[in-house]
């Protein structure tokens, strides 16, 4: 079965015998649950492939020549976007996770060892890959290519720890740089490479490291072309020389460049890491897998040798094009790119105008070449994870509970909210099931995940019935993503807008407002430390009127703790807050506190004796009894200070 059979497309899987490792896959799976699910999915396939074959058999000579006239316009716009003017790097980690786990257990080193489980596995050392064992295979599988496969369990804690020492190097040459993953980014080197030089005016970059931490790795790093010199000396393997420290340097090239980045990132991690260099992300991404591991290559920077470069790769080397469409394209017999772009015709008529554009931007050696974090607009955001095989109700709340922590950190992190949770759930049977929620607004709230996400996982339990959900894959993901400026200038901004306007049009509040405008109205715009600085705020609420001798009483006693003490009512529930003018944290207070009365069902009224102290004003209470009257009606969406202010707006006209 086609789906089944060995992708030798990763790094150190070339030359492999795929016949006889297909033979033992289908063997090894046959029966199982995870053979059964590659049938269903075999069946999709064969059933795009026929309705394939059914457009090609009426596809005609006429048509083929005015998909040509067509594709030769997309393709001079499509050479309009080529840029050869950046120098874009893809760091990717050598076997990551399995590298990690040979570096702390020196007696893996010679062991073929996969991590993971039975279940599946994250990674395989290149000992390993000899047999055919590779990253996302089930463990199984892998025990049966390879019977002496050492499985080691994962610590995600660990990798993160290393992912974030790399990345503090990679910070050094583009503090903008992009992860994909965590072991692997991308780089732009453009504006480092011309700076080098004014920074560094000698031809070479120079520093020194003990010889004792000169390891392999790095001679052979150091070793990829003729050396500049070490300690004078024409070569880097006489570095077994007496002296305790040598001096290492390296040239203002990109190659040079990216040697260094590697050289430094083996001497803090001991882990080794490749590197393409090329005038895009697709392009550096292909040649990072060129030279591995612990290697780099660069692409000529010309039109001509790109396109020559594309031509000889298959197609499933390309970033995108995963079984399903290698299988599509195959039916038209192409398996590289000089035959993707010689029946472009064929694309064209066969596919969707998104896809030809893509294939053909392939075929052409075209990408993109924007790297920075800080302009990437990304669409989602998840967070998911692999464990053994879980059907109780509890156990599944807690994996979600983890797994929304865990994104909602992520968010607060880059400062975003998203406004669609999608659950996904893996079966036992390697049935995925993936069920999308919108909501009513953006959040990035770990309690909101969780409580939506509950719900789709006791929805999808009652689904199941009378059988069980058994699951050994969960994913939490949020997508329509909002990205948000500082919380703290936002409360600050929208509060001042809705005093100002109230200290024009609310006669009633105008006393009210005058007091509290003197502090906020013209608050500096600027970020605060909400947690250090909310500590020294003394505050106090009290439900007495302004002028009564209760609240003087109140005012008094804080004015003994602090200096320069105000007050302001809260606008919806009328109780009053006292505070230090000269501080600016109050505010997020006062924001919290008028949130909390917003999302009430119902604002709590005053007492009687509270009523008696107010004072009896007809109109006033009528006014209020109008104001509690429209808070209490039904209202779509969320309570918003928006909602409050237009009710309070009818309660004065």
């Amino acid at each position: 079965m086609a789906r089944m059979g060995l992708n030798d497309s990763k790094a150190g899987m070339t030359g492999l015998d795929k016949q006889k490792i297909n033979r033992i896959i289908l063997e090894a799976t046959k029966g199982s649950r995870f053979y059964n699910n590659e049938m269903r999915k075999e069946k999709q396939a064969t059933e795009r492939v026929t309705r394939l074959k059914a457009k090609l058999t009426k596809i005609t000579q006429a048509q083929r020549l005015a998909a040509l006239d067509e594709l030769k316009r997309m393709e001079n716009q499509l050479e309009t976007t080529r840029d050869l003017s950046r120098f874009i790097v893809h760091v990717d980690m050598d076997a990551f996770y399995a590298a990690i786990e040979i570096r702390d257990n020196p007696s893996l080193a010679d062991k073929p060892m996969a991590v993971g489980g039975t279940g599946m596995m994250l990674t395989s050392n290149y000992i390993a890959r000899r047999y055919g064992v590779r990253a996302a295979m089930p463990g199984f599988i892998g025990k049966r290519l390879c019977p002496d496969l050492v499985f080691v369990k994962p610590n995600s804690a660990k990798y993160a720890q290393a992912s974030k020492e790399v990345r503090a190097i990679l910070a050094e040459y583009d503090p903008n740089f992009a992860s994909v993953s965590l072991d692997e980014a991308y780089m732009d080197l453009t504006e480092y490479l011309e700076g080098r030089k004014c920074t560094f005016p000698s031809s070479h970059v120079e520093f020194t490291v003990p010889q004792q931490d000169l390891t392999e790795d790095m001679l052979k790093i150091l070793n990829e072309v003729a050396p500049p010199t070490v300690d004078g000396v024409d070569s880097y393997n006489n570095c077994s020389s007496n002296s305790s420290i040598r001096k290492v340097s390296f040239g203002h090239t990109i190659e040079d460049v990216m040697r260094e980045i590697r050289f430094k990132i083996n001497r803090k991690t001991k882990l080794t890491a490749s590197a393409g260099i090329g005038p895009n992300k697709m392009l550096a991404k292909i040649c990072s897998d060129w030279k591995k591991p612990n290697g780099q290559f660069k692409v000529e920077f010309t039109r001509d040798k790109i396109i020559e470069f594309m031509r000889q790769l298959p197609t499933r080397k390309i970033s995108g094009i995963g079984k399903v469409s290698e299988r599509l394209l195959n039916e038209i017999e192409i398996s590289n790119c000089k035959e993707l772009y010689d029946k472009r015709d064929l694309i064209y008529l066969l596919f969707s105008n998104v896809s030809t554009k893509f294939f053909l931007a392939v075929a052409m050696g075209i990408g993109s070449n924007e790297v920075s974090s800080k302009n990437y607009q990304r669409k989602s955001i998840s967070c998911e994870r692999t464990f053994g095989e879980i059907s109780r109700l509890a156990d599944m709340l807690v994996k979600c509970q983890k797994l929304c922590d865990n994104l909602a950190n992520h968010m607060k992190k880059e400062n975003i909210t998203g406004r669609c949770l999608t659950v996904k759930l893996k079966t036992v049977a390697f049935e995925v099931k993936q069920r999308s929620v919108s909501l009513k607004h953006h959040t990035n709230s770990t309690t909101e995940m969780f409580n939506i996400a509950s719900e789709v996982i006791r929805s999808e339990r009652l689904a199941c019935q009378p059988e069980r959900l058994r699951l050994r894959l969960m994913g939490i993901k949020m997508s329509t993503l909002k990205r948000h400026e500082s919380d703290e200038k936002s409360i600050q901004d929208t509060l001042t807008r809705y005093f100002n306007k109230y200290d024009e049009n609310c006669s009633q509040s105008q006393s009210t407002i005058n007091e509290a405008s003197k502090s906020f109205i013209n608050i500096e715009q600027h970020k605060l430390d909400e947690k250090s600085k909310l500590d020294k705020v003394t505050c106090y609420f009290s439900k007495y009127d302004e002028n009564s001798s209760q609240l003087q009483s109140t005012m008094k006693e804080a004015s003994k703790n602090c200096d320069n003490m105000e007050k302001v009512t809260c606008p919806v529930c009328d109780q009053f807050y006292v505070y230090k003018s000269d501080e600016t944290s109050w505010l997020a207070l006062l924001n919290s506190h008028i949130d909390t009365c917003l999302q009430q069902p119902e604002t709590m009224k005053p007492s009687q004796s509270h009523n008696d102290s107010v004072g009896s004003s007809k109109g006033k209470g009528v006014k209020r009894r109008k104001l509690q009257h429209n808070r209490m009606q039904p209202t779509t969406g969320n309570k918003t200070l928006h909602n409050f202010w237009q009710a309070k707006d009818n309660t004065h006209q």
